[in-house]
C-alpha cells in the first residue's frame, strides 16, 4: 500500500470581521520557494499597484474635497 503523508497546514485568520481559512501544502514537484515566488508576483505587478495607488490617492482626493 502506497500511503503519502499530508504536508499541509490549515490556518484560521480573522481580519477586520471576515475569518480567513488559508491552506498551505508544500509540493514535492515545486520548482521555486515561497519567497521567490512571492518576490516575483510583486514585481511583475509593481506598475498595476502604482497606477491602483494613484487611482486611489485621487479618489481620496475627490471624497475629502467633495461636501458631504
Amino acid at each position: 500500500m502506497n500511503s503519502k503523508i499530508n504536508k499541509s497546514r490549515i490556518s484560521e485568520i480573522p481580519i477586520g470581521g471576515t475569518l480567513y481559512i488559508v491552506e498551505a501544502s508544500v509540493s514535492d514537484t515545486a520548482q521555486e520557494t515561497v519567497i521567490s515566488k512571492v518576490k516575483r508576483l510583486i514585481l511583475n505587478n509593481t506598475d498595476t499597484a502604482e497606477k491602483l495607488s494613484e487611482q486611489t490617492q485621487n479618489q481620496s482626493e475627490k471624497d475629502s474635497t467633495s461636501p458631504g
